[in-house]
């Protein structure tokens, strides 16, 4: 007997159905829009300039 797929992969022609809520969907948005910046090289970060942790490393929140 097969085992019962997964609900997140229930869909048809067996493509997985999405099932985000919007504020997953917003999420999702604006990591991408980040990720664009950053790769543009036109992202500001959040401190400017980002504060440093314990260990030296940068840290901040980049738009």
């Amino acid at each position: 007997m097969p085992s019962k797929q997964p609900e997140f992969m229930d869909g048809i022609d067996g493509v997985a159905a999405v099932r985000a809520s919007v504020d997953d969907m917003l999420d999702a948005a604006v990591a991408a829009w980040s990720a664009a910046r950053i790769t543009e090289g036109t992202a500001r970060s959040l401190p400017d300039p980002p504060a440093l942790d314990a260990a030296g490393q940068r840290v901040a929140i980049w738009a």
